[in-house]
């Protein structure tokens, strides 16, 4: 993966709207589905995240905003107008050495606005994927045969799941990834796949490695590295 949050520095989230049975401590969970929500139709509000000291990234999952804006104070992130195509909204900034605050205003043109997790912290730099990045949905739906040859089916959750490989320099980005999976373990966390595309909410996930990152020692300072990902649900 190109970079991910680590640690995170997110401390408990204000909110201009909430409904009392969708708090914004939600945000702060490891599932996207378990939300917060403004109140009854209102469509816009203001999020204000506090963040420790040494911070460089902020990222939003599970939303129904599709626009908005972000301010992180002390000069590292001017108030920038923000567009969100997936759900999913992941944004860098100056490296803030002091804590700061961000403040993360979002609209939704749906009834009312919600959002599932918010993360910031360190902006961990690692290697972009090599091409041929592979991406699936992983079903979680029943679906059982019955002794008629009929079936009982009940949709439920997907997530995705993506696969890639890597050229890493072994003393530096691979000791760092295995760092990161003996911090995180299975638990989820924010990352961004790669910024070749110019599309970061299509490759920024908030998801827990699926297996444990492989590498093949095929140089004396490089090697190629295999990483699962399952998207959080």
């Amino acid at each position: 993966m190109r970079h991910a949050i680590y640690p995170e520095k997110q401390g408990t989230p204000t909110t201009t709207s909430e409904d009392a049975d969708y708090p914004v401590t939600n945000l702060l969970t490891d599932y996207r589905k378990q939300v917060w929500k403004a109140v009854s139709s209102v469509q816009t509000a203001t999020l204000t995240v506090p963040i420790s000291a040494g911070s460089g990234v902020i990222a939003i999952y599970g939303t129904n905003a599709t626009s908005g804006f972000i301010t992180v104070d002390g000069g590292s992130l001017v108030r920038t107008a923000i567009t969100i195509t997936k759900g999913r909204y992941w944004q860098e900034y100056t490296y803030n050495a002091a804590s700061c605050v961000a403040t993360v205003e979002i609209t939704t043109t749906a009834t009312t606005l919600e959002c599932g997790i918010v993360r910031a912290g360190v902006l961990l730099e690692m290697t972009n994927p090599a091409y041929g990045i592979s991406e699936s949905l992983m079903d979680h739906s029943i679906k059982k045969e019955l002794r008629n040859g009929a079936y009982y089916t009940k949709k439920l959750e997907m997530n995705r799941l993506l696969s890639w490989q890597c050229l890493m320099d072994r003393e530096t980005d691979y000791r760092e990834l295995m760092t990161l999976y003996e911090y995180y373990g299975p638990d989820p966390f924010a990352m961004l796949i790669t910024d070749k595309t110019g599309n970061n909410d299509i490759w920024t996930v908030f998801g827990s490695f699926k297996t444990v990152p492989s590498a093949n020692h095929g140089t004396p300072c490089y090697s190629s590295i295999s990483i699962s990902i399952e998207e959080a649900v």
